[in-house]
């Protein structure tokens, strides 16, 4: 007893606090030393992947990560630090996967010191605040002589971060090019202004295309283009409208010598009437389609129907209930997405605008896999009826029944569409009647692939068309990209897969998240169909009323009295007139009811976010307090 007093005496003494003050200080330090870091989010956003430890292992050079982050308490914005901070600790996640394989420099650069002078040489921007003083938050990646870096890494971009820090690690490690042809008959590589003179300026390239640029060589080719040049290794083909049987035929000889080719066709292409001028002498409908090859494939395409999906509709133009709902532009979550291939396994949120179907079997020797599905709740329709109004649409709605593929893979050993040769080739000889020029072409000509080949093909052009995925937006002056769905994840993973890189595609898929309210999305549908019925059989009223007017006054007794009626027939006429009246208020308060149902809903879900989680925790609160009374009164 004695004893446990003078322990007590001595821990509450000065030299006691002073003992336990170092005590917890050197198991501080010790603990340190074995940094564990705890990733609670439930995408682990913040713990690196096995695609990037997959990297980082076969890495064969050292890579050095110069982290340049301004330090000063004052200068960094409090946001700013906790993104600092966050990004420094998945930069030491990088370090500890390495095997000392990867070096980490941390640098604050101030101004007139060496380390400003050192972000200058790497390319790392100071951003000036409003305040006016300047702040660093960049990373150089070095392996050898290969350097690449981020000048600003916005918070606007921290879901893709691992990817982009992963991707430079990557590319300086493995910097030989891969070369990758872009055709389209869109400007999707930019266009120059007109002339000099002209006040419109250039076109930009799609950011699609940009973003390649990242990484690979990117050569544009032109729709008339008679030979894909040798050093193409994959020939991205976006819409391909009007394309002739001589590109028809490089492409199938491209594919034949080992290319790969990602195609996207489109039965109705929402984006071209913004770049295409319309040809008044001869109209044309913005379909497109590869024909020749298609047939040659046991790919069937038809260019005259587009899907609408009931399980998939968009919001267009508002928010919530406020947007015009369409049923022919596609919104694909996960149930959507072929789980089993690696090329969609992660993504949970593809847009569709208009898109066309693909079916047959896969000629012998190839083998189809579909990537991207509908629904069976389902159909195909005209391009003209897909505009008509949602309820107009799903009053006449009859579905197929059938999940349609909206986009696929091909692999294996391809056959020439062109069994006969090069399409012209018996016009080819010259005045003189030398055909050696057609005997090297027939020479030339492969009929089947020696080695397996892949074929992407997606049903929809506009998929990759900017709007449809990404919004540009400005911070601190630097032009960041906000990314809102997974189309370009889908392309640039086609991309990887092609190649024979596949070790990005599970760090890429992390960038974007969407978790549709799947239970909300059918509840809403479900307020919207109880009205259907009801709406369709009064606009059938409404317009059998209307019909009964225009008859009645189509209905004269001579031609002299044409706009004279008859006592019976006015009556009948004012009849069908409070008729239209009456149904069309019905129509509005139908209309009006299904809005507010809707709006309900929403804000039902809201109270429940807001109150249940405050009120459980209460009540939780409230036992534990009661039972923890309760014992202290029986002791």
């Amino acid at each position: 007893m004695k004893n446990a007093k003078k322990i007590q005496t001595f821990l509450y003494s000065t030299a006691g606090l002073v003992a336990m003050a170092v005590s917890l200080i050197a198991i501080n330090v010790i603990v340190r030393q074995f940094l564990v870091r705890v990733d609670l989010t439930e995408d682990r956003l913040y713990t690196i992947s096995d695609g990037s430890k997959k990297i980082i292992s076969e890495l064969k050079s050292p890579v050095t990560l110069r982290y340049y982050c301004t330090r000063g308490q004052n200068e960094m914005p409090i946001y700013l630090k906790a993104h600092a901070t966050r990004i420094e600790d998945l930069l030491k996640e990088y370090k500890l996967a390495s095997n000392g394989k990867i070096k980490l420099e941390k640098y604050d650069p101030q101004p007139d010191s060496d380390a400003e002078d050192a972000a200058a040489l790497d390319g790392i921007d100071g951003q000036r605040l409003q305040s006016g003083e300047k702040v660093y938050l960049g990373l150089a990646v070095t392996s050898v002589d290969q350097t690449m870096s981020i000048p600003f890494l916005s918070p606007n971009n921290e879901r893709t971060l691992e990817y982009d820090i992963t991707r430079m690690i990557y590319r300086v490690a493995n910097p030989a090019e891969l070369t990758i042809g872009v055709m389209s008959a869109l400007p999707v590589a930019g266009a120059p202004a007109p002339s000099r003179m002209a006040r419109q300026p250039g076109q930009n390239a799609w950011v699609f295309v940009s973003e390649l640029r990242k990484d690979h060589k990117v050569r544009e080719i032109n729709m008339d283009e008679t030979a894909i040049p040798e050093d193409v290794a994959i020939l991205v083909v976006v819409h391909p409208k009007d394309i002739t049987d001589k590109t028809l035929y490089a492409i199938d000889q491209f594919i034949l010598r080992g290319g790969k080719l990602i195609a996207f066709v489109d039965p109705a292409c929402v984006v071209e009437a913004q770049f295409i001028q319309p040809n008044m002498s001869r109209p044309s409908t913005p379909s497109s389609t590869l024909g020749k090859l298609f047939d040659a494939w046991g790919v069937e395409f038809d260019t005259t129907k587009v899907l609408i999906d009931m399980n998939y509709p968009t919001r267009i133009g508002g928010q919530g209930s406020t947007g015009q709902l369409s049923y022919a532009v596609l919104t694909l979550d996960n149930r959507a997405m072929n789980t089993d291939d690696i090329i969609s396994s992660s993504l949970d949120n593809i847009i569709m605008a208009y898109p066309g179907v693909f079916s047959g079997d896969a000629a012998d020797g190839l083998t189809k896999t579909v990537l991207i599905k509908s629904s069976a709740d389902s159909q195909l329709v005209d391009s003209m009826k897909a505009q008509l109004p949602a309820d107009k649409l799903t009053r006449e709605f009859e579905s197929d029944d059938e999940e349609q593929a909206l986009a696929i893979r091909l692999v294996g050993k391809f056959k020439t569409a062109f069994p006969d040769g090069a399409p012209g080739d018996a016009d080819d000889t010259d005045s003189s009647g030398d055909q050696s020029s057609t005997d090297n072409a027939k020479l030339n000509h492969l009929t089947a692939s020696t080695n397996e080949s892949a074929v992407v093909l997606i049903a929809d052009a506009d998929l990759i068309f900017d709007q449809f995925w990404v919004q540009k937006g400005n911070f601190f002056g630097q032009t960041f990209l906000q990314v809102f769905s997974d189309n370009n994840n889908f392309f640039q993973n086609a991309v990887e897969q092609v190649s024979g890189d596949s070790s990005l595609i599970s760090i890429r898929s992390r960038g974007v998240t969407n978790r549709p309210f799947l239970v909300v999305k059918e509840m809403q549908l479900e307020a919207e169909k109880k009205y259907k019925q009801e709406i369709g059989r009064l606009e059938d009223e409404l317009s059998e009323a209307q019909r009964k007017v225009n008859e009645l006054q189509r209905t004269k007794k001579d031609q002299d009295q044409q706009f004279i009626l008859s006592s019976a027939q006015a009556k009948e006429l004012a009849k069908f007139r409070e008729k239209q009246v009456e149904v069309r208020k019905k129509l509005k308060e139908l209309r009006k009811q299904l809005r507010r149902d809707i709006d309900k809903l929403e804000n039902n879900l809201k109270w429940y976010n807001i109150a249940l989680m405050p009120l459980v925790v209460s009540i939780f609160g409230i036992v534990f307090a009661a039972a923890r009374k309760r014992r202290m009164e029986s002791k």
